[in-house]
């Protein structure tokens, strides 16, 4: 019997705030993509698991992440099924793949879209990750995998349309919903947003349990901003 017992830990290079997204790429650089081992990020604020095997990306987790048969039901699949699905395993994804209820493309972009919302909360912020061997991963799913390297770059380009003035945002950030009878019909995407700002919702639950994208949030957000319907808490000075 034997175990793995390295780790590789690393921080992202010292980039200047205008080009600071290209930190998740100084990953490329240090992680050796061999083998079955998980990678954690950790920004100033937020944590994104990945499960890597080999050169592939085949498990995630975050904190910003909606349940999984909360986002299938959203994604379009009877609640019903995906009930079923999450008694039958725990994965949910193989009942729904062997029963046909769920098409391969659709679970494929499914999974890429909550590797996405996992990592993008940490793209403007200084990183450092670990990484850690495993002897296995028992949540992996036949089929459901993404490339490394091509996931992160892909990453960088969604974190680049992020509005400047909402790049400071993470996913504890709060902020206060300004009192109005009806939300203006050009921000009308973010009334959803709108309200869970309202109920005291942090930027990180808004976007679990909406489950929507740290970009597409982001720029909901600078709309209701600009429309004056959202503003920065006040500093309590004590």
């Amino acid at each position: 019997m034997w175990k793995w017992v390295w780790k590789v830990v690393g921080k992202s290079r010292a980039y200047p705030d205008r080009v600071k997204v290209l930190n998740v790429l100084s990953v490329l650089d240090s992680v050796p993509l061999c083998g079955l081992q998980q990678l954690t990020l950790r920004g100033e604020d937020g944590t994104a698991t990945l499960y890597l095997e080999g050169p592939n990306i085949v498990g995630v987790e975050s904190e910003v992440l909606p349940d999984l048969g909360t986002a299938l039901t959203r994604a379009g699949l009877d609640p019903m099924d995906v009930d079923l699905a999450e008694h039958e395993d725990r994965r949910v994804w193989p009942p729904l793949l062997r029963k046909g209820l769920l098409a391969p493309h659709v679970a494929h972009a499914q999974f890429a879209l909550r590797v996405t919302q996992a990592l993008l909360p940490l793209a403007w912020q200084d990183l450092t990750w670990t990484v850690t061997p495993l002897a296995a991963y028992a949540d992996r799913v036949d089929g459901l995998s993404l490339d490394t390297a091509g996931t992160l770059y892909d990453m960088v380009w969604l974190a680049m349309t992020i509005p400047g003035a909402r790049r400071a945002d993470r996913p504890s950030t709060r902020l206060r919903a300004v009192p109005a009878s009806s939300v203006p019909e050009e921000v009308i995407a973010g009334g959803a947003v709108y309200l869970g700002v309202m109920h005291g919702w942090t930027l990180g639950q808004v976007a679990a349990r909406l489950g929507l994208r740290w970009d597409d949030l982001s720029r909901q957000v600078n709309a209701l901003v600009n429309s004056g319907l959202l503003c920065p808490v006040p500093v309590q000075v004590k």
